[in-house]
């Protein structure tokens, strides 16, 4: 059994080595530490923790474009914010509480207008798990790709907030009321270079 010092220290580690790739490598790094390290529980805490790009995904059964991220992920399937399912599908997955399933709907569908108002393109999805006691906690995700003129070919701009909020369910207030509020942005550019 390993004691939860060493797993602290390669987890660490672990997420050192990561840190240390280009965002677009992220991914890559993790299938290397999967063929390096054995223990599946320090594997699964370097993908919850590893900031991978988002990746787009079609909801099987509204046909919705969502967002997959660690947030939404169960194993090897991702949960889609419009249907409520697990793509691929899982037997036993974890299922949110109906107020928060009802609260997360409503989050989509305001959300969405946001980004259809400012952001004029992309795909946006909000996830909401529950925490400790009757508090919550949620991310807000927005990926958008376009292709720019050189030497540019390609950028992608992708914008995380995640929070935990008190039970107070109206989720028109949800941004003035959260406990702890973290946002991260991510621009990627691939530049063509000259031989």
């Amino acid at each position: 059994m390993v004691d939860r010092k060493h797993m602290e220290d390669a987890a660490a580690a672990c997420m050192r080595v990561l840190r240390r790739l280009p965002p677009t490598q992220v991914e890559k790094g993790l299938a290397g530490l999967g063929r390096l390290v054995e223990d599946q529980q320090l594997l699964d805490q370097c993908h919850q923790k590893a900031d991978k790009p988002l990746t787009l995904a079609q909801c099987q059964e509204t046909n919705s474009p969502f967002l997959q991220c660690e947030f939404n992920r169960e194993g090897d399937s991702f949960r889609s914010p419009w249907s409520n399912r697990y793509q691929p599908p899982l037997e036993e997955a974890t299922r949110l509480p109906d107020h928060l399933r009802q609260l997360e709907m409503q989050a989509n569908e305001r959300f969405e207008e946001y980004r259809r108002l400012y952001f004029e393109g992309g795909v946006g999805s909000v996830y909401l798990w529950p925490t400790t006691g009757s508090d919550f906690a949620g991310c807000f995700l927005i990926k958008r790709g376009t292709k720019v003129l050189r030497p540019v070919q390609r950028r992608r701009y992708e914008d995380r907030h995640l929070g935990k909020f008190p039970p107070n369910r109206s989720f028109l207030r949800l941004s003035q009321q959260a406990d702890k509020l973290q946002a991260d942005l991510y621009l990627v550019f691939d530049v063509r270079t000259r031989e």
